[in-house]
């Protein structure tokens, strides 16, 4: 799930199934997830809400 908002995702957007792609990561600023007693709370929105689902599930 994706906005086209520049070269590319453009670029992404016209790829078919069986392209390859080269990709880099991770990058950014990463955080760890501790085994603690506290209740995490994750908040996203628009184009963030799959990779707060993904991190919900680990």
């Amino acid at each position: 799930m994706y906005k086209i908002v520049g070269p590319g995702l453009e670029a992404l957007s016209q790829l078919q199934p069986g392209d390859e792609v080269d990709l880099m990561g991770p990058i950014g600023n990463g955080f760890r997830c501790g085994k603690t007693h506290q209740i995490p709370v994750l908040i996203g929105g628009g184009v963030g809400i799959p990779p707060v689902l993904f991190l919900a599930e680990y």
